[in-house]
């Protein structure tokens, strides 16, 4: 595979409007990264653990 293969590749895909790219373009995401960024966040239990190495 070329260079350039990979962009034209891109480009067939393009002409074809997939699914998931008319998707991108209706949907404004940035409207759900408050909730995604909560579900994602995970609460560290405990201090418990291996401490880091300190400058002497």
């Amino acid at each position: 595979m070329g260079l350039y293969d990979y962009e034209f590749q891109l480009e067939k895909i393009k002409a074809h409007q997939p699914p998931l790219q008319k998707l991108n373009g209706l949907i404004d995401w940035e409207m759900f990264r408050d909730s995604i960024e909560e579900a994602l966040y995970i609460k560290p239990k405990s201090n418990a653990g291996a401490k880091g190495l300190t400058s002497l």
